[in-house]
């Protein structure tokens, strides 16, 4: 592994050595550049680090300097190749497991602050008191608006057994610190309720280790106090995506047979995974639920359902990140998390910067709320198919949307009956679930 390791390395010199080519100075007749040998691109990077070690004005840090190169070498190739030092490198692998040491909170980012959408049960937050809409302004007396999101999420997590004070700010109330002690932590990626007319509602939250086996249990669960659902509700809305392993085994469960997606390098195929007989969950009424933050893993499993015909898609039109990230080790506990090759899903078209088209288009209103940015508003994304004409929001008239009660258009606590609530996407989707073959709107 080390050995590719290195020979990765060197592919991204020489593709950065052939993109800075590409944009330096250009004259009529001349011929273009030749592409510079990796071993000149080493030398130059060498000669920089001496000169800067032994010119700027204090004594740099090696490490850091080496960390912000090998940043910089991957940083303008497209969005989501990155270099991950020891530290991003545990973040990632805890996000993927779904178990890390922390206190035991879920936030959303935002201007400097970040908002409470839930603590984990039992959870160090959860018995000090923190609630959903509490704003969390500093920790250890530092104030997030000086942090970058990833270091916000770097800073909650530590030791089980360390010490994290939180400013906490709760509507109405003056702020106040909460010491908290940091616990293993594992975060559930599933959620099941149940709704009137037999409907089973079903929320991904990411794909991590585990998620297939949960998304079983719980249904496995259900079936054996309640019987058979008569539709099910599948809510992929702000997943960003995940295990790819995972979202393949989920889908694998609704279809009895057919291309889940497949990957191609260089346009090449690459790796094709197909459904196999034995599915749980192949036949009855399917409506699954898609929003602008609806992301990679969680677009394969959108798209695999719509383009077999297992499911109808209710929301808006998904992020669009269609490409595939390899984990990379380096030396020292670090990786390179490298752009290796596309998604395609069964209809034979890209979903990058593309995403996925719901059959019926409800506004959300987190539009209304920010602007919505997806993979094609990146700089630097990856071109994939044509964009999708801009897709009309279906006007559904609900309760007011407020912070309280919804984030980024999905509702928190999941009522019964959603209809005419504030959650309007999954208001149309009940609709759809107890609707009769006859009544039943044709997209």
């Amino acid at each position: 592994m080390q050995r590719f390791s290195r020979l990765g390395s060197s592919v991204c010199l020489l593709g950065l050595a052939l993109k800075l080519g590409a944009t330096g100075s250009a004259y009529a007749g001349e011929a273009p550049p030749r592409p510079l040998d990796p071993y000149e691109v080493l030398d130059r990077l060498g000669h920089a680090l001496e000169i800067v070690e032994r010119n700027y004005y204090a004594v740099p840090d090696r490490t850091q300097l080496t960390a912000g190169a090998l940043r910089g070498m991957v940083r303008d190739l497209d969005p989501h190749s990155v270099y991950l030092d020891p530290g991003d490198l545990k973040v990632f692998e805890g996000d993927s497991s779904g178990q890390f040491g922390g206190i035991g909170v879920e936030v959303d980012i935002e201007d400097g602050e970040a908002i409470v959408i839930a603590p984990v049960p039992d959870s160090p937050a959860d018995r000090a008191g923190i609630r959903v809409g509490d704003v969390i302004l500093a920790l250890n007396g530092t104030p997030l608006a000086e942090l970058k999101p990833e270091e916000v999420i770097r800073k909650m997590r530590g030791e089980v057994g360390s010490k994290l004070t939180l400013t906490v700010r709760t509507k109405g109330e003056r702020p106040r610190a909460v010491t908290l002690i940091r616990e293993h932590i594992r975060v559930s990626s599933v959620r099941l309720a149940a709704l009137r007319e037999r409907v089973v509602y079903l929320r991904i939250r990411s794909f991590q280790e585990g998620t297939h086996r949960e998304l079983t249990d719980a249904l496995a669960s259900y079936r054996r106090e309640n019987g058979r659902e008569a539709a099910l509700i599948l809510d992929l809305r702000n997943n960003p995506g995940g295990l790819v392993r995972e979202a393949t085994a989920v889908a694998d469960e609704f279809l009895s047979r057919g291309l889940i997606f497949e990957t191609r390098h260089r346009d090449q195929v690459e790796t094709s995974a197909y459904a196999r007989a034995g599915g749980a969950y192949t036949s009855g009424k399917l409506i699954v639920l898609v929003n602008e933050y609806s992301a990679s893993a969680a677009e394969l499993v959108a798209a695999a359902l719509k383009d077999n015909g297992r499911a109808i898609l209710v929301g808006a039109r998904t992020f669009g990140k269609g490409s595939v990230q390899t984990i990379i080790p380096l030396s020292h506990q670090s990786a390179l998390k490298l752009t290796t090759a596309l998604y395609y899903g069964p209809s034979g078209e890209t979903l990058q910067a593309r995403g996925v088209l719901p059959d019926y288009p409800v506004e959300s209103g987190a539009a209304r709320a920010r602007l919505v940015v997806r993979e094609q508003n990146l700089t630097g994304h990856l071109e994939g198919s044509p964009d999708p004409s801009p897709e009309t929001p279906e006007l559904s008239l609900g309760a007011p949307i407020t912070n309280d009660e919804l984030h980024n258009g999905v509702i928190r606590k999941v009522p019964e009956d959603p209809r005419g609530g504030p959650d309007l996407a999954l208001a149309r989707a009940f609709e759809l679930a107890i609707a009769s073959p006859s009544e039943q709107p044709r997209p």
